[in-house]
């Protein structure tokens, strides 16, 4: 099953650890067997019965719970455990089966979630069944009832299904050497590994395009030529681009004697973002391309929906991310003193609007350490859940280690990496950095709300592989 796609997804049962059944006499106790390091031994094995799946298939979780502390994780690979599903078609599955245990002339009150996380494939030939299975009567393929249980012994099975001929991709991620610094071409071929610019780009004709650009300093801002290459192909492609930023700091205006002051005072952050853009050359970039610079800081404001936000319900961004059909993150690959790492979307803490949440962002950080943020994560997912990103192409010709994102020290790694999935190539950016993904409290939590990928296994890397390019980062000091 080397290289095979897989889709993954969890089951949440409500009686997690121990549900008390109302029982005539005497009482009922229902469990789950997911409680221990092993499913429960009245789980029929994968080779009993129609308890089907293939070794390793099913493991206990400890990364969800309804109620407990754990959950079952259903993998299924392209190739397990096929059988005819009907109409010709093969399929694949992964099942559990409970056995015949008999409830007799009991009220059962039981129930469980699955938990599909973001991305899972939802096409045609693909089907997700949760069914209960009652022998000794009718077979049933829905929910259960409370009387379904009644005077019967009762098999539940879970099971997906699949056809072969709809097997999910996995995220594309490219990673490509920067020939005698020749940014262009790396940032094409980078490009060209993910599909071109035509399949990347396919259905959206408006792109804003965010670089990394913290302060006017060179030196921990993204450069200009990886920016440049980015929108000459989206032009050549016929694409309407945009550069925005909403920058942190910069001297003579927020920074006074070596100290950065945070301020929501459009006289100041105006003109500061206009200074960046001068000093950095992206006012120049501009000009020769024919392309709007966007200060995010303010200017036409709205505000929206975060559902189900870890920090904010709603944000108020600047009008023209909601107006675009795709936001492109081009961060520099730093170290962070904050967020352990700053790639594509950490990059996206720039959208926030100084006018509203301050410069530098420090009272927007203090609003979410109050509700559990770790790392910074809770404000970078509410963002990145905000907006349109669909593509991130790192800027790793010269990283930062150490104490980043503006006082560690410079690495030359010549290196171009991108992607579609956002995750996936945040992932494998900091794999080549040396840091595993729960080493970063922005990939813990994305996991946590069901993004996927899991593991970095379940990426398809093109070009450069990891290990002939990673380099171990001094790590920040985090704070």
């Amino acid at each position: 099953m080397t290289g095979k796609r897989r889709a993954v997804f969890w089951i949440l049962l409500a009686f997690a650890g121990c549900l008390s059944c109302v029982a005539k006499n005497p009482p009922e106790q229902l469990f789950d067997g997911f409680e221990g390091p092993t499913v429960g031994e009245f789980w029929l094995p994968g080779s009993y019965g129609s308890g089907r799946y293939a070794s390793g298939a099913v493991t206990v979780s400890d990364r969800f719970a309804r109620t407990g502390r754990r959950s079952v994780q259903i993998t299924l690979h392209e190739g397990d455990i096929r059988q005819d599903g009907g109409n010709g078609k093969l399929t694949e599955r992964a099942e559990l089966d409970s056995g015949a245990y008999r409830l007799l002339d009991s009220d059962i009150f039981c129930g469980f979630s699955f938990l599909i996380p973001r991305g899972f494939p939802v096409i045609d030939d693909r089907l997700v069944i949760a069914q209960w299975k009652q022998k000794g009567g009718r077979m049933r393929h829905h929910p259960p009832t409370r009387r379904d249980f009644i005077k019967s012994a009762t098999v539940a099975t879970l099971g997906l299904t699949a056809g072969l001929s709809a097997a999910p991709p996995r995220p594309v991620v490219s990673i490509v050497r920067i020939p005698n610094d020749n940014t262009e071409y790396a940032v094409e071929k980078a490009i060209d590994l993910l599909g071109g610019i035509a399949d990347v780009t396919a259905g959206k004709n408006s792109i804003l395009l965010k670089p990394n650009l913290v302060s006017e300093d060179p030196r921990s801002t993204t450069k200009r030529p990886v920016v440049h290459a980015l929108a000459k192909l989206m032009k050549s492609a016929g694409k309407e681009v945009l550069i925005g930023e909403g920058s942190a700091a910069a001297g003579n205006f927020n920074v006074k004697n070596g100290v950065i002051y945070r301020t929501r005072k459009e006289d100041i952050l105006d003109p500061m973002q206009q200074y960046v853009f001068d000093q950095l050359g992206y006012s120049d970039l501009a000009r020769s391309m024919q392309i709007p610079l966007i200060n995010l800081h303010s200017g036409d404001l709205v505000d929206v929906p975060v559902p189900n936000g870890l920090a904010h319900q709603k944000l108020t961004l600047h009008k023209s991310l909601t107006d675009v059909d795709l936001l492109c993150s081009v961060p520099m690959m730093k170290t962070h003193v904050l967020a352990t790492v700053t790639l594509g979307m950490k990059n996206l803490i720039g959208l926030y609007p100084g006018t509203v949440y301050y410069s530098v962002r420090s009272w927007l950080h203090d609003q979410a350490a109050e509700k559990g943020s770790a790392g910074i994560a809770f404000e970078i997912l509410d963002m990145v859940r905000a907006n349109k990103l669909g593509l991130v192409v790192v800027d790793a010709s010269m990283a930062m280690e150490g104490d980043g994102p503006s006082m560690g020290q410079l690495v030359k790694m010549d290196l171009i990496i991108a992607g579609t999935h956002p995750l996936a190539t945040d992932m494998v950016a900091a794999k080549v950095m040396g840091f595993e993904a729960e080493e970063v409290p922005t990939f813990v939590w994305a996991q946590k709300l069901g993004m996927g990928p899991a593991t970095i296994s379940e990426v398809e890397i093109r070009g450069e592989k990891v290990e002939s390019v990673q380099r171990r980062f001094v790590r920040p000091n985090v704070i």
